[in-house]
């Protein structure tokens, strides 16, 4: 039996709408990638070109203005402007406005004002490094003091070519907190040089990285001392040596006592020192750093006594965080 012609006709003309229809929708497609993909090309080439013109302001002399949008933007290809400046520029002074603006940008765009972003520390270690000068120092020191341990070890090996041939405070201390073990040779080897050997970093570290009987001398010290200030001096060397002993050790001496005064001025408790320095090696317990009643200070105990097993010989002493003292009559 044939098919009429009436149905052949709208058969075709079905078969040409659906065609017609694909083809205008593929047009819009490809309309709206090319805009997506225009629009993309026009912010990373707006980014790098605030990018330049901040960069041209540090070769200047003049402070990173705190504008770090241009710098993580996509792509990140600030970042990598400023990268290459560091590594290319041979002014000290512009190298160490550069290492500033890259710990500016870290922190700021870190809810917890850390050194999270890894490609920043990946261009410390790496940029900063190729010239032995106060930038590369400072460079170091902030990454001891805003890395997390876990990024630190990222660039273990990096650090261990560092610490043969450009050793400072700065990388020994962040060394000391990833916990890189195989820098303790390196590290021992500097106590009888005549310029490290007076520093107290190298037993720090030496602590830091498994030796016993210094580390039992520091919290031997820590414990036995009833210096306020002393104590909390103590307290700062123990959280950076960061070992369970010397964390033990704190969290003992979160009911201490001690007040620190300057008389006609103000005293504080040595106890906010302590949960600083336990804190240094527990970034993200965030309420370490937040005393503002007992309750907080209790709540800083309960941590102690679920982390490290602490159990309290004395009670709590008064409330003290930091407060004036009135001078007396005249």
């Amino acid at each position: 039996m044939k098919p009429r012609a009436g149905l052949s006709r709208f058969c075709v003309l079905v078969a040409v709408a659906a065609f017609a229809a694909a083809t205008l929708a593929t047009d819009s497609v490809k309309k709206a990638n090319g805009s997506g993909s225009a629009k993309a090309d026009k912010t990373i080439g707006t980014a790098k070109m605030k990018a330049k013109q901040e960069i041209e302001q540090l070769r200047e002399g003049k402070a990173f203005s705190g504008d770090i949008g241009p710098f993580l933007a996509p792509e990140a290809v600030g970042l990598e402007l400023l990268a290459a400046e560091l590594r290319q520029n041979p002014s000290s002074a512009v190298r160490g406005q550069i290492v500033k603006a890259l710990v500016q940008i870290g922190t700021k765009s870190d809810p917890q004002g850390r050194l999270s972003n890894r490609r920043i520390p990946s261009i410390l270690v790496g940029d900063a490094s190729l010239r032995n000068d106060g930038p590369y120092m400072v460079a170091m020191d902030k990454i001891a003091e805003l890395s997390p341990p876990s990024s630190i070890r990222e660039y273990g090996q990096s650090l261990l070519k560092l610490l043969a041939k450009s050793p400072s405070s700065g990388l020994l201390l962040a060394i000391a907190k990833a916990k890189i073990h195989e820098a303790r040779p390196a590290i021992e080897a500097l106590k009888t040089d005549k310029i490290w050997g007076k520093e107290e970093i190298v037993p720090i570290a030496m602590a830091a990285l498994g030796d016993h009987e210094l580390e039992r001398r520091f919290v031997d010290r820590f414990l036995q001392t009833r210096d306020a200030q002393e104590k909390m001096d103590l307290a700062g060397t123990l959280g950076r040596i960061g070992t369970r002993a010397a964390l033990e050790a704190l969290a003992q001496e979160m009911r201490s006592p001690l007040v620190f005064e300057i008389p006609a001025a103000y005293e504080q408790s040595v106890r906010p020192d302590i949960a600083k320095a336990i804190h240094s090696n527990y970034p993200d317990k965030e309420f370490l750093l937040v005393i503002r009643n007992e309750a907080d200070y209790e709540r800083i105990e309960k941590f102690c006594e679920q982390e490290f097993k602490t159990v309290w010989k004395t009670d709590r002493p008064p409330f003290l965080v930091m407060q004036p003292i009135a001078p007396p009559p005249g």
